[in-house]
């Protein structure tokens, strides 16, 4: 079938992973209208596969390769493919191709048999037969060229990224039309099985760990002097330097914490390797009911644990909220950027906070002189009056 005319990956302004500068800067929906359309070839072929069927194809798959080198969030996010794939056929042996931080993650996510790291060239001995592509990296590009059939995006002899089927099509217009995103239904996952072709699968996230480890009580000692304590709540902290805009504020973290301190129920707050400008400003509230842990790149089996043994979790919209949604534990998401749809928020146990401004939702691209001004708006007492029904629930 032909790409559709809001879609023109022959432009020398495309941008298949969000709206090009001209897009954004007169609101124009697609490729279509564009006065700024400036075609790189005429010889760039404009036609992609139809609609793929993953449940028809399955039983001819042996392997397939699952590429998603963003956030830690949207790694995880994934498993909702990985999950629905192993149990179509669990014959299929299942790669993610990811950064090293998913690499690490993929030892927890039961499907995945093994994991490629990006940032290393050795795909020489990597063939598959069904590739799902969520990304718009051209170190994937070796992947693809090995690959018998692609989902999700590829790539023309131009160098730009594309939908390769009709049912990568709608997560390429989330992509690129926010007026379209303002308007979407579907969760992420939702789109993400779309996408892999599985139509009739209920999205949920894997991940498996353990429960009790004598490793991560001695982690959790030697960094706050204390045994974890039972019936603890988690406040992860904040975001990486580059997502800030979606970070709740450090004093507000610092009050909520006091609040909760008062009435006898201990917070740990977790600070992540991006933010140890953080831990600085959080060192001041530690008390014996308030304790702060910070977590490197190697220390991730103790962050997943101790976001499994808390009772609740308070976190932006950030890794450490898919992981909580992940293991099942409740969850309270602040969220002030993010369309809530598309936030795997499940049911009564996990709840979605955060004020509706007219710029709502901004996809993280705030357009505001006072940067995340929604995120400051969620108050300390919106916060803490649903900590404490949920606590008590």
């Amino acid at each position: 079938m032909k790409l559709p005319d809001y879609i023109n990956p022959n432009c020398t302004h495309w941008k298949s992973s969000s709206p090009c500068i001209y897009q954004r800067s007169t609101d124009t929906t697609g490729c279509l209208e564009c006065p700024k359309v400036s075609p790189i070839s005429d010889q760039t072929p404009t036609d992609i596969g139809g609609r793929l069927d993953f449940r028809s194809i399955a039983k001819n798959i042996g392997s397939t390769a699952i590429i998603e080198a963003g956030g830690l969030g949207s790694v995880l996010r994934t498993t909702a493919v990985s999950k629905a794939i192993n149990s179509i056929n669990p014959e299929i042996d299942i790669a993610l191709v990811t950064h090293r931080r998913g690499v690490n993650l993929a030892k927890y996510i039961p499907e995945i048999a093994y994991a490629i790291e990006l940032d290393t060239s050795d795909f020489e001995e990597n063939y598959f037969d069904y590739t799902i592509n969520f990304e718009h990296d051209t170190r994937c590009v070796p992947i693809l060229n090995r690959s018998r059939i692609i989902a999700g995006f590829a790539i023309n002899s131009c160098g730009k990224f594309y939908p390769a089927n009709q049912n990568s099509l709608y997560l390429q217009r989330i992509h690129i039309d926010d007026n379209f995103r303002k308007k979407n239904k579907l969760t992420m996952q939702q789109v993400l099985l779309q996408t892999a072709g599985i139509y009739d699968d209920h999205p949920s996230y894997s991940l498996k760990i353990n429960t009790y480890s004598r490793a991560t009580n001695t982690f959790f000692k030697t960094q706050t002097g204390y045994t974890i304590p039972d019936n603890f709540i988690s406040i992860n902290t904040g975001t990486s330097e580059r997502g800030k805009v979606k970070r709740w504020p450090t004093n507000n973290i610092i009050k909520l914490s006091q609040k909760l301190s008062a009435d006898g129920i201990t917070s740990v707050l977790l600070c992540g390797p991006d933010e140890q400008n953080l831990k600085e400003e959080l060192s001041g509230a530690i008390s014996n009911n308030i304790h702060l842990i910070s977590f490197t790149d190697d220390d991730l089996e103790h962050f997943l644990r101790i976001i499994k043994l808390s009772k609740l979790v308070v976190s932006g919209d950030t890794f450490g909220a898919h992981a909580a949604f992940a293991l099942n534990t409740p969850t309270i998401i602040l969220n002030g950027p993010a369309p809530y749809r598309e936030l795997e928020v499940v049911g009564d146990r996990d709840i979605a906070i955060g004020p509706f401004l007219d710029c709502w939702p901004c996809f993280y691209r705030c357009p505001l002189t006072d940067k995340g001004m929604c995120m400051n708006m969620i108050s300390v007492d919106m916060v803490y009056n649903s900590v404490i029904a949920h606590y008590t629930h």
